[in-house]
């Protein structure tokens, strides 16, 4: 794994979202969208 993510996780920043459909219909991106998304940062 990306060290960057680990120390990133590891320093209590990180939000983890977990869903389905229903949060797409209230805004929310996809897995995929969320996951490119975080490779572009």
């Amino acid at each position: 794994m990306d060290t960057f993510l680990l120390d990133y996780l590891g320093s209590g920043k990180a939000w983890v979202f977990v869903g389905s459909g229903p949060s797409i219909q209230r805004g929310y991106p996809s897995w995929n969208k969320l996951a490119l998304s975080a490779i572009k940062i």
